[in-house]
Formats: structure tokens, C-alpha cells, sequence
């Protein structure tokens, strides 16, 4: 999936602004991680910004995507991993996304993600 690759290659360049690009920009959307659900496009940007302040936390991301089920002709299930490779310990783990397509673009609604370290 485009968007997907598009974040991948923003998060690689180190640019959040660019990466949340794939978020719905909206109140409504939700991000759940092992601290709960954040909601908001404002929040969870944030939420990146905090966790990931410099190039060294950030790494270099690689998504793998798993499976995608169609549950109508506006909205996916994806369900995927991530490897961050950093010179500090690496980070992998699994997500579910929802993401909902608008006009001819497709964006994240939900973000469901778990980190296996």
C-alpha cells in the first residue's frame, strides 16, 4: 500500500509531520498502544513526537504487511509488523490498522499497536 511505503520512507527521513501524513486528520481517531488510547490527529502526533525525539530513537523503519481484509468499499483491516533498527535497542512488534478511504486517498482511523520490547 502507497501510504504505507509513503510513512515508512517519511519516518526513515526523520520527519513526523510528513509520516502522520497517513492519519486521518481528525478528533476522532484513535491510537492504542500498551499506555491505552490516545485519540485525536493532534494527540497522537504527539504521542510520536514524545517517544521518538531524535534520529537515534527513531531508527530505521521497516513495516511488513501481514494480511488486509476488505469490509467495504471505504474501509480496510490491515493487519502488519515493524522492525525499528536502531544503534540503540531495536524495537519490533505487530499492528492493526483500520484506515478509511476519502476522496481517492486511503487513511489511518485506528492504530492498534503492540511493541514485543
Amino acid at each position: 500500500m502507497r501510504v504505507l511505503r509513503y510513512q515508512e520512507n517519511s519516518w526513515n527521513e526523520g520527519d513526523i509531520d510528513k509520516f502522520m501524513e497517513g492519519y486521518l486528520k481528525s478528533d476522532k481517531i484513535v491510537f492504542t498502544g500498551s499506555n491505552g488510547s490516545i485519540f485525536g490527529w493532534e494527540e497522537t502526533k504527539n504521542r510520536y513526537l514524545k517517544k521518538y525525539s531524535n534520529r537515534t530513537l527513531m531508527g530505521n523503519l521497516k513495516f511488513r504487511i501481514i494480511d488486509i481484509q476488505k469490509l467495504s468499499s471505504k474501509i480496510i483491516q490491515m493487519q502488519g509488523s515493524f522492525h525499528l533498527k536502531r544503534k540503540i535497542e531495536d524495537s519490533r512488534g505487530f499492528f492493526s490498522l483500520i484506515w478509511k478511504k476519502k476522496g481517492k486517498r486511503w487513511y489511518i482511523i485506528s492504530d492498534h499497536t503492540s511493541s514485543m520490547n
